[in-house]
């Protein structure tokens, strides 16, 4: 067993490594298109830069973190709470270190708020990518109406997740 130091930091929507860190995320998606890289570049910048106005604007009490490991960036988290749900708008793990298991250490805690708060956990997954999977994996259910290419997945926490979510 090995252990896992990330963490997330708060910081505000427009910081400039919420962008570069999908950025990076983003370029490895899209480097099978063959743009030239000013352009690949100025879409990613575009792309991301409406996002996070859509997110601003839809949810206006948003909070912004970026994902640490011994104290350099490895990715960001964006989520909006109310009163009965945790929704993930964004969660992003830069290339290299995905698959280590940081971005399941960030995920469980989320989920371990839940619980501990008797909220869910809401988000949308790309239907055909491997999240989808990892989501599944770790208690998160589809929901019958999908929005192509994303379907809406939830995490309803119950009386037996306060063990399996601590690590028991």
């Amino acid at each position: 067993m090995f252990i896992i130091n990330a963490v997330t930091k708060l910081v505000e929507p427009g910081h400039p490594l919420l962008f570069e860190l999908a950025a990076v995320v983003k370029r490895n998606e899209l480097v099978v298109w063959n743009w030239p890289q000013l352009e690949l570049e100025a879409f990613i910048q575009q792309q991301l830069a409406f996002q996070m106005y859509d997110y601003q604007q839809r949810y206006p009490h948003l909070e912004c973190s970026i994902i640490e490991l011994d104290a350099q960036p490895i990715g960001r988290l964006i989520i909006h709470q109310d009163a009965s749900h945790i929704h993930i708008l964004d969660i992003a793990i830069a290339p290299e270190h995905q698959d280590q298991g940081h971005g399941t250490h960030i995920l469980r805690t989320i989920m371990q708020s839940a619980y501990d708060a008797n909220r869910s956990v809401f988000l949308h997954a790309d239907i055909q990518g491997k999240a989808k999977t990892w989501y599944e994996k770790l208690g998160f259910e589809s929901h019958p109406v999908v929005q192509y290419p994303y379907v809406p997945m939830e995490y309803i926490p119950t009386v037996i997740d306060g063990a399996y979510l601590k690590g028991d």
